[in-house]
């Protein structure tokens, strides 16, 4: 095999990655209400098989990104991939929910090493010319996983069980490991340049006692403490990252740089704010609706399918109109979503609930490429990589907001008990949960109407 046809497969098995793990992000959700069901979950051990998996991949995106920078990008790459599509198998033969959550957990600390380094492994071995086109292939596949991940996680679960999910993903992974494997050389080297180990801590057990301390709220005073203690830890990260040499985050950059910290800032509103409607509405779907999974997925693949037809249209259009303009209309629609789903009730149509998908599926299409693209022209092109990582993250860290406010209000009005056997409360959370996200949408509408500072 040639070097050009080597470089070719290699972006396509990493484009094979970019599908997989997005498809078992998205299609998660839809095994949760029969998985919960088999193993007699609880409602919050449910939120914590997505929130373990969210908050590690979070905490340890900065830490993995600094010293992918710092040693050897292929290696920490495959080792990822092998360790996430192990993980993946192991899940599925998982007789517990604790079992599940401690899985998932590690799995997300693999995921989190796979994707600070995949699209940086594609800017260093694609030539500059073809680089638009490999971005494209990839970014084109995070989208496809998204949009499969609630339509065949349903058809598989309906009709192989929960597990074969996770059995089927799984070959996908270890088999794109197999060819990685093959095509990229590796070596492992001790880390270059200083690497912020406590900056490092700091971050992981900030989110690990948010998740923990918002999952134990109702069964005694821990919840509370580990909850204190994780939001006190925030201003220490700050202050630890203002004085040593090597931050994960240079805070002074990103003050200094207006346009692309109030893009992060509205993008980490945005997924705060939107992102639980999926996991809240695949609950709510089977368990609420009493649809099938099949079916369930048939409905929440309208989001994401919406998102990845239309997403590069408005990506065209901000090349012609201020992107900025764009995003602020798809933070709208979101918000208009959010309200209308907190009129959902037990008998709400599907219609109306088709509706609120809609109006969220072209919103996230609306903001997400503008505001991608501001953030991107927003610095000079020695910082691209620095921007994506930063925006990869804000994403996620968002992402992991929105669950933990599911997690604390499952905590709060349902407990230790199981969703179908308490439906009032389920709604009650949902209600509170949509409303909540309504404020954040509406915060980052009027954060980015703000005329900038002088």
């Amino acid at each position: 095999m040639n070097s050009h046809s080597k470089i070719a497969s290699l972006v396509y098995v990493i484009a094979l990655t970019q599908f997989a793990m997005p498809f078992m992000f998205s299609g998660v959700g839809i095994t949760l209400p029969l998985m919960g069901l088999e193993l007699h979950a609880s409602a919050v051990a449910l939120g914590l098989v997505e929130t373990g998996y969210l908050g590690a991949a979070a905490a340890f995106l900065l830490p993995v990104g600094r010293l992918a920078d710092a040693t050897d990008k292929k290696m920490l790459f495959k080792a990822g991939l092998l360790g996430y599509g192990l993980l993946t198998l192991s899940i599925g033969f998982a007789g517990s929910p604790a079992l599940i959550i401690a899985l998932r957990i590690i799995q997300g600390i693999f995921g989190a090493m796979v994707m600070a380094t995949g699209m940086a492994l594609i800017t260093e071995v694609v030539a500059k010319e073809n680089l638009g086109k490999a971005m494209g292939l990839s970014i084109g596949a995070i989208y496809a996983g998204l949009a499969a991940g609630p339509f065949i996680g349903g058809v598989v679960t309906t009709n192989f069980g929960w597990r074969w999910v996770y059995f089927l993903t799984a070959l996908v992974l270890i088999l794109s490991f197999l060819l990685t494997h093959r095509l990229m050389k590796s070596q492992w080297r001790r880390p270059r340049i200083p690497f912020d180990w406590l900056g490092s801590l700091v971050v992981v057990s900030i989110i690990v006692c948010l998740i923990a301390g918002s999952a134990m709220l109702d069964e005694s005073h821990w919840g509370g403490v580990l909850l204190a203690i994780g939001l006190v830890n925030i201003p220490v990260f700050f202050w630890i990252e203002k004085r040593v040499k090597q931050p994960l985050l240079r805070f002074d950059r990103l003050r200094a740089n207006r346009v692309l910290s109030k893009a992060l800032l509205t993008q980490l509103m945005m997924y705060s704010g939107s992102f639980g409607m999926t996991f809240l509405y695949s609950l709510y779907l089977q368990e609420v609706k009493a649809l099938s999974a099949q079916q369930a997925g048939q409905v929440l693949v309208i989001g994401p399918v919406l998102m990845a037809i239309t997403a590069p249209a408005f990506g065209r259009l901000a090349d012609r109109i201020p992107p900025t303009n764009i995003s602020l209309t798809g933070m709208i629609s979101t918000a208009l979503s959010l309200l209308m789903a907190t009129q959902v009730g037990v008998d709400t149509s599907l219609t109306y609930i088709c509706i609120t998908i809609v109006l969220q599926g072209l919103g996230f299409a609306m903001f997400s490429s503008p505001n991608m693209a501001l953030i991107m022209s927003s610095v000079t092109p020695e910082h691209y990589s620095m921007a994506s990582a930063l925006a990869s993250k804000t994403r996620y860290l968002g992402m992991v907001i929105s669950m933990i406010i599911i997690t604390l209000l499952m905590s709060t009005l349902i407990g230790a008990g199981t969703i179908r056997g308490s439906l009032e409360s389920y709604l009650a959370v949902m209600q509170f949960s949509f409303v909540t996200f309504s404020v954040l949408l509406l915060a980052g509408i009027m954060l980015m109407v703000r005329p900038p500072a002088q």
